[in-house]
C-alpha cells in the first residue's frame, strides 16, 4: 500500500509538471527564464475552481466551455483513431510476420527496414504529397490529407501512417522471436516429420508469438500513443491531443487596440488531456489484452 501510493502520489507529480512546464520555462527577451512561482499559482487556480464550482469550465479563446461536454467527444475520436491502428497493426503484422518467416528475402527485408527508419512524420507528409499529387493527375480524390469538419472526417491517411509504424515494429519483434522459436527441439522434431506451414503455424507457432505480443504489449501502445500526438497534428484531427494543445495552454489577446497579449495556463484542463490519454491507454490495453488471450485460450 505504501509502495502504491507513493508511486501514484509520484505520477501525479510528474503530470502536473509537465502540465505546468510552459508556464515554468518561458522565452522572456530572447533568453529561457524559470518562474517556480507560476506552478504555485496554477495549483493555487485549479484550488479556487474546485472551491467555487468553476472546475469543469475551460476558456478557449474568448468562449468558455465545459470539460464534461467536450472532452468525451475529443476522447472518443482519439479511441477510434488509435483503436483501429492498433487492432489493424495487430492483424496485418502477425500475418505478415508469418507469412515471411520461411521465405524471408532480400527485398522484404530491405523494406521492413526503411520503414523503419523512416520517422512517422516524414511517412504522414509523404502520403499527403502522393495523395495531393495523384488527386492533380487524374482528378479523383482517393483520400482526405486533413480533417475538415465531422461531417469530412480524415481516416484513411491517419490510420495508415499508424499502422505501418506499428506493423513495422510487430513484424521486427515477431522475426526475432520466430528465430528462437524454430530452434526449439519440438519445432525441428515437426519440420522433420513433414508438417505443413499452416499446421506448424496454428499448432505450434501461433500460440508462443501471442504469448510474447501481449508481454510486448506496452512498447506498442507507447508508439501509437507517441504517434497519436504527430499525427493528429499533422492531420488536424480534433482528438485529446489537439485539445491539449489548443486549450491548455493558449495565448488570449486581452486589448484589441495595443495588441497586448496574455498567456494562459489552465492546469486543470492539461491534466484533464493527460488523464484522458491515460485512460486511453489502459482501455486499449485491457481490450487488446483480452483479445489474445482469448485467442491463446482457443489455440491452445
Amino acid at each position: 500500500m505504501i509502495r502504491t501510493s507513493v508511486s501514484l502520489l509520484l505520477v501525479i507529480a510528474v503530470f502536473i509538471l509537465v502540465a505546468s512546464g510552459p508556464s515554468l520555462i518561458r522565452m522572456e527577451s530572447n533568453e529561457i527564464h524559470l518562474h517556480p512561482e507560476a506552478l504555485f499559482q496554477s495549483l493555487a487556480e485549479m484550488g479556487d475552481r474546485a472551491v467555487n464550482g468553476t472546475l469543469m469550465k475551460y476558456q478557449a479563446g474568448r468562449a468558455y466551455h465545459k470539460l464534461n461536454e467536450t472532452l468525451p467527444v475529443y476522447f472518443m475520436i482519439s479511441l477510434r483513431y488509435i483503436l483501429f491502428s492498433a487492432l489493424l497493426s495487430l492483424l496485418i503484422g502477425v500475418s505478415l510476420a508469418f507469412l515471411t518467416s520461411f521465405r524471408q528475402g532480400r527485398l522484404i527485408t530491405s523494406v521492413i527496414e526503411f520503414l523503419h527508419i523512416i520517422p512517422d512524420f516524414v511517412l504522414a507528409f509523404f502520403l499527403q504529397i502522393m495523395v495531393i499529387a495523384i488527386t492533380q493527375a487524374t482528378g479523383y480524390r482517393i483520400a482526405r490529407i486533413a480533417h475538415m469538419s465531422e461531417a469530412s472526417p480524415a481516416y484513411t491517411l491517419p490510420i495508415a501512417v499508424m499502422t505501418i509504424v506499428a506493423t513495422v515494429l510487430i513484424i521486427r519483434g515477431v522475426h526475432g522471436y520466430l528465430e528462437e522459436v524454430k530452434s526449439q527441439d519440438y519445432m525441428r522434431f515437426a519440420i522433420a516429420k513433414g508438417l505443413s506451414k499452416p499446421r506448424l503455424i496454428s499448432t505450434h507457432l501461433l500460440v508462443p508469438i501471442l504469448y510474447k505480443l501481449r508481454g510486448d504489449l506496452h512498447g506498442l501502445l507507447s508508439l501509437l500513443i507517441g504517434n497519436l500526438f504527430i499525427i493528429e497534428r499533422i492531420f488536424n484531427i480534433p482528438g485529446v491531443t489537439n485539445f491539449l494543445f489548443h486549450n491548455a495552454f493558449q495565448k488570449i489577446s486581452t486589448s484589441l487596440i495595443d495588441g497586448n497579449i496574455q498567456f494562459v495556463t489552465q492546469l486543470h484542463v492539461a491534466l484533464s488531456g493527460l488523464l484522458s490519454i491515460v485512460v486511453i491507454y489502459w482501455l486499449l490495453y485491457g481490450l487488446i489484452s483480452l483479445i489474445l488471450t482469448l485467442v491463446i485460450r482457443w489455440r491452445e
